[in-house]
């Protein structure tokens, strides 16, 4: 595909430019969210934020566009194989690209608190102890290109040979986690915890409460999109649902505790 193609086909340069600023939006209109007194209330920790995180921040938010311009590079080198937009096809790129980036988010994620050198590469996104939108594109950018950007792209390019991966997929897919990531990060608890005892061990999404906890306690809750593998292998705080009660009920928490877990069972020190 030449740069004239893409130019002339408004669908690719319209996913190019959404995939480059739409996660900018989503943050910005989650921050206006947050200041409305009844969200505000539902903080998950009642901290104020820190001058020096907020600057750091802000100096990695130009990261976000790496997605675009490594999706870019990927279809005017032919890396990436676009099939005809089908429903079908479509489908089975969010089912590949959401079942890889949940594994890849996993266990990389897992890995950069768990081996040394890879620690020093997360320790940028860590500086945000109590989280907000906008931490949701602060990282060292080490870690978003080669992990995040590339490493996600780079899988769909590759299965791209001989699987289905159509645009449309791929920007639903990235819409999906603009969305996911800030609300994950913004340290307001927007839903109670299911009651009902089904309903709760079939619920697999991941929640603010979840992602703010591993912000402030370093270890546990890995995942992001879902707490599968958190369960499956034993790194999922079992007081995620108390706090996020908590939360809901405008009664956060005032102060962060317990910083570096190393049993993820009934840890309920932190209420």
């Amino acid at each position: 595909m030449t740069l004239q193609e893409i130019a002339q086909d408004p669908f690719i340069v319209g996913s190019l430019i959404w995939l480059a600023f739409g996660k900018y939006l989503i943050i910005l209109l989650l921050t206006m969210l947050s200041r409305v007194k009844a969200v505000n209330e539902k903080q998950i920790y009642r901290i104020p934020i820190q001058q020096r995180q907020l600057q750091e921040e802000l100096k990695s938010a130009w990261m976000v566009i790496t997605d675009a311009a490594v999706l870019l590079v990927l279809l005017l080198s032919g890396a990436l194989q676009l099939a005809p937009d089908t429903g079908i096809n479509t489908a089975i790129t969010l089912v590949c690209f959401f079942a890889w980036v949940e594994t890849w988010m996993y266990w990389t994620h897992r890995w950069m608190h768990e081996v040394p050198f890879l620690r020093k590469i997360h320790a940028h996104h860590h500086i945000s102890v109590v989280p907000h939108a906008l931490s949701s594109i602060s990282f060292s950018f080490t870690e978003k290109f080669f992990f995040y950007t590339c490493g996600w792209l780079l899988f769909l390019a590759a299965i791209s040979w001989f699987v289905p991966v159509t645009l449309t997929g791929i920007v639903a897919f990235y819409s999906f986690y603009y969305i996911t990531s800030p609300i994950a990060h913004m340290n307001i608890e927007l839903f109670a915890p299911p009651k009902n005892k089904i309903v709760k061990a079939v619920l697999i999404l991941g929640t603010s409460t979840g992602h703010a906890m591993h912000h402030a306690r370093a270890k546990g809750n890995y995942g992001f999109i879902t707490k599968i593998y958190d369960k499956l292998f034993g790194t999922y705080y079992y007081d995620t649902e108390e706090i996020q009660a908590r939360a809901n009920n405008n009664n956060g928490l005032k102060k962060i505790t317990d910083k570096i877990q190393h049993s993820y069972a009934n840890n309920t020190n932190a209420l």
